[in-house]
């Protein structure tokens, strides 16, 4: 009996199979099939719409663009004007063919002097944005989108509204852009349809309605635009054009981020990490709404996580272990600055029971400052190659000395061994003045900020200022701030202090005898070698 089951199972499963498999077929190629043979036998529409669905891949499930560009060329020679403009948008966007920018505009000027209103339109976006070789000109760009909209193209009419509500390049007039938006939305506009509830909402040409701005969310929302459900999940959860429901308001945020939304699942990532009003205070939510985002192809839901575990943001305590696991999934996007830096500067200084990696930092290093030019990345990267400007003996006998030695090898560090003996007694008053054996240098209160104060100090009395990270005091504040490595570091003419943020809120908060404990062990002038 139960071999007859099993039996029965493997020829349903089996039939299901193939029954998809034929379904498949059907929908990906019998369809098109039909379609070829009418464009083979001369008729354009056919061959236009074979050209587009070689290009979206809907033959065969494969984007064929040499295909695409093929039937398109071919449905050109019977003078249709949508046949043109694809051939155009071919050459453009090096379709089936080579980039020929000069070749689509000649294209898209024939369509549009045909009076086609997608191609009117596209002149209209050229002239609006300075492209294929053309100036900016918003006067010929709005002549373009009026005769596209006059033609009854919605994206037209909905394009003039934007540019009249901005008054981008034209005298604002908001009456008149909601004219178009009203016109373009009886054509079918979603965006229009959109951009009319944000009028009414915020009362732009029209006084403020809110029930009537949440009637045109509610239309460009049946039409699919997932901005839409965000506003009416605002309107729901506000109470606004209709009584205040919050689990109506979840509903729609779900939805919109079940549907993608970037904004909807950031929202929903902060709603359950901070708990409020109708959401589940719980970390494994957010991360699955990160999750969802993450495979939207968005970095920064899987960020928000770790920096709020780095920088210990209320309700929740720094967690560094758990930051790294989020900013890391932030950081394989490739796109995310922060994440990377922030990785960096973690596995730099070691951070909790994060221990200190050099290799691992400056991975993270190169890695931001290969997809920014943020300067930060690059003075950590110099720090990590190897200028020090110190006293060799001491520097060589402490424990980070030999830690970069053995992860990194010695030769990535050289040494200013030329240096003088102690300068004298630095001392910081408990009003924030600082003198150099008895004589004032600089006042902190001035630049409020121990990093100016100490670049003012230098240009000032010409010094070069070094502290061997194994005295007393520093590791006496490394312990203090339980750091497992606390580096100060400098090169020629510059002082750079790891824990920079942490010396300015001092300063700032006027603890100048904690400042006197850190700044007043060792200083030295440094003779130039």
């Amino acid at each position: 009996m139960r071999a007859l089951i099993i039996c029965l199972a493997a020829f349903v499963f089996t039939i299901s199979i193939s029954t998809l498999t034929e379904a498949g077929k059907s929908e990906n190629y019998y369809g098109y099939e039909q379609l070829a043979a009418k464009a083979k036998s001369g008729d354009v529409q056919a061959q236009i719409e074979l050209g587009k669905a070689y290009y979206w891949g809907k033959v065969g499930g494969t984007q064929n663009n040499h295909k695409s560009f093929r039937w398109f060329k071919k449905a050109v020679a019977t003078g249709a004007p949508e046949a043109i403009l694809r051939l155009g948008f071919c050459y453009w966007n090096g379709v089936g063919t080579k980039v020929d920018k000069a070749k689509a505009l000649e294209l898209i000027r024939e369509a549009a002097n045909k009076e086609n209103a997608e191609a009117h339109f596209n002149l209209g976006k050229v002239f609006q944005k300075g492209l294929l070789g053309e100036e900016v000109s918003v006067k010929d760009a709005i002549t373009h989108f009026q005769k596209s909209s006059d033609l009854g193209y919605s994206h037209a009419a909905n394009e003039l509204g934007r540019i009249y509500i901005s008054g981008n390049g034209v005298e604002k007039d908001e009456k008149r852009a909601v004219e178009y938006y009203t016109k373009a939305a009886d054509n079918g506009s979603q965006y229009a349809l959109f951009n009319l509830g944000d009028c009414y909402a915020d009362g732009v040409g029209v006084k403020v309605d809110h029930l009537k701005a949440l009637e045109y969310y509610k239309k460009a929302a049946d039409k699919g635009l997932t901005r839409a459900y965000n506003r009416i999940h605002g309107a729901y959860r506000n109470g606004r054009g209709v009584k205040k429901n919050i689990p109506e308001s979840i509903k729609w945020i779900t939805k919109s981020a079940n549907s993608g939304n970037y904004d909807a699942i950031i929202y929903l990532v902060r709603a359950h990490l901070f708990g409020w009003e109708g959401y589940e205070k719980s970390v494994q939510k957010a991360g699955e709404w990160a999750e969802l985002g993450g495979r939207n192809e968005y970095s920064h839901p899987y960020a928000e996580i770790g920096e709020i575990f780095y920088s210990g943001t209320k309700p929740y305590k720094k967690n560094y272990i758990e930051a790294v696991k989020w900013l890391k999934k932030a950081a394989a996007f490739g796109n995310h600055v922060d994440a990377v830096f922030i990785l960096g500067n973690i596995y730099f200084h070691g951070e909790g029971l994060v221990k200190a990696n050099l290799l691992e930092a400056k991975k993270w290093y190169k890695e931001c400052d290969k997809i920014s030019r943020f300067d930060g990345c690059k003075r950590r990267l110099k720090t990590l190659d190897g200028l020090w400007a110190g006293k060799e003996d001491e520097f060589e006998r402490s424990a980070y000395f030999k830690y970069l030695v053995n992860e990194l090898g010695s030769d990535h560090f050289s040494y200013r061994k030329s240096f003088s003996n102690k300068i004298g007694k630095l001392e910081i008053s408990p009003s924030g003045i600082v003198h150099l054996n008895g004589e004032q240098i600089v006042d902190i209160t001035i630049h409020k900020s121990v990093s100016q104060t100490l670049d003012r100090l230098i240009r000032e009395s010409k010094l070069k200022i070094y502290m061997p990270m194994n005295t007393p005091c520093v590791l006496w504040w490394a312990k203090e701030y339980e750091r497992q490595h606390l580096l100060f570091y400098g090169g020629p003419g510059i002082l750079e202090l790891t824990v920079v943020n942490t010396f300015n809120q001092l300063a700032i908060q006027g603890r100048y005898k904690e400042l006197q404990k850190i700044l007043s062990y060792y200083v030295a002038t440094l003779k130039e070698s």
